[in-house]
């Protein structure tokens, strides 16, 4: 049993390399060189720690399997350089399913901005295929179970067979899943469309899921606080994150959003329930203390508070040409059998109810095979609006 970053492959999962070393990782990108197409899924801490980092890559190059364990390439921040030169390459297939995280954690960590992005859950989207996660598509178009995901901490080390054979079934089924989906996008003629959606994919930004300190407007009830349960709030929102990044414990899990509100929405009777309140096994009695002063301070001190972004309500011109857009896409989609995207994607839509049709060059999302197949309707859509 050949043993890679400090842990023996498991027994049930012996059809793919573990890779631990660059020299593995130049070997595998040496295979996936060859191979007509990559297909590749993330594993992160997310749920474990704060400093959120990739722990495991999953690669089918061309059918051969392979495992990189980036925990034991820590330290070496140029060790997918290898590979880097073909998942940047935009005339080579990379398959994903829901590849946005992945993108996203990709650049943050390694810098590395992934092109030619072909995502399977994109695909089914846009063919309104009514499941479109991939243990449903697994079962429709491979006809095999895929286990659910697991919880664990992929930093951990050694990994146990079960997790380790749950990522790799991430990428073990995903090239049939995606061929097969492939021929319905060619039939359906949404070729161009997919691309369009694979480039927003990859234009994910590294910055998804981080700290914002005025964040705590947005969350859930928030907009229903009075200004003392607002300072309440973002002293709860700050005091959280500071104690999460010292501790390297996810946020929401050292104390959910949902207490948080409720603590601000009644202050006083916070400062009680929050002197008997259980939270994360890491939180001591200390910091129980920490986040009573940091409530008591903020009932007394009548510190500002940031502006709420306030968004004027639609006029009645921008709500007809909404439902306009919005009746006629729901009758093209039926008219084609295609899904709602294919039609006109969300962010599209978003802006041709805002502001009308005046360049459709400048429409989000749209892609040339749209533009040329709707521009006209969506101009009578539009009426020749401006912001309406």
């Amino acid at each position: 049993m050949t043993r890679r970053a400090g842990y023996a492959t498991p027994s049930g999962v012996s059809d793919h390399e573990l890779i631990g070393d660059v020299a593995g990782v130049e070997r595998a990108a040496r295979i996936a060189a060859a191979a007509p197409w990559l297909a590749i899924s993330g594993e992160t801490n997310a749920l474990h720690a704060y400093r959120e980092r990739l722990c495991l890559l999953a690669l089918n190059a061309g059918g051969a399997l392979f495992v990189v364990d980036l925990v034991a390439l820590r330290g070496r921040p140029r060790a997918l350089r290898s590979l880097e030169a073909l998942l940047i390459d935009p005339a080579r297939p990379i398959w994903v399913h829901g590849g946005e995280y992945l993108v996203a954690a990709l650049k943050r960590d390694f810098q590395i901005a992934p092109a030619g992005l072909v995502d399977g859950q994109q695909a089914a989207v846009l063919l309104g295929r009514p499941r479109t996660g991939y243990r449903a598509l697994a079962a429709e178009l491979c006809g095999v179970a895929v286990s659910g995901p697991v919880s664990v901490d992929w930093a951990a080390r050694p990994l146990a067979e079960a997790p380790l054979s749950c990522a790799l079934d991430k990428v073990r089924h995903l090239p049939a899943i995606v061929t097969a989906l492939l021929a319905e996008i060619h039939a359906a003629d949404l070729d161009d469309e997919l691309a369009e959606a694979g480039a927003e994919v990859g234009w994910t930004p590294a910055e998804i899921g981080r700290f914002e300190p005025e964040g705590f407007l947005r969350l859930k009830g928030a907009h229903r606080l009075s200004a003392p349960s607002l300072r309440v709030l973002r002293a709860l929102w700050l005091w959280r994150d500071a104690k999460a990044r010292s501790l390297d414990v996810p946020p929401g899990r050292l104390v959910p959003n949902e207490r948080l509100t409720d603590y601000a929405r009644n202050p006083d009777i916070a400062r009680e329930r929050l002197k008997h309140e259980h939270f994360h096994s890491r939180l001591v009695w200390g910091d129980h203390e920490e986040l009573l002063q940091a409530v008591s301070s903020a009932i007394v001190e009548a510190t500002p508070l940031p502006s709420r972004r306030e968004t004027s309500p639609p006029t009645p011109g921008v709500r007809e040409r909404g439902r306009r857009l919005k009746a006629w896409r729901q009758e093209e989609a039926l008219r084609r059998g295609v899904g709602l995207q294919a039609v006109l994607p969300g962010k599209a839509l978003r802006y041709l109810e805002l502001h009308g049709l005046q360049d459709v060059a400048a429409i989000p999302g749209l892609g040339a095979r749209r533009r040329e197949r709707y521009a006209a309707t969506l101009a009578r859509l539009c009426g020749g609006e401006g912001e309406g």
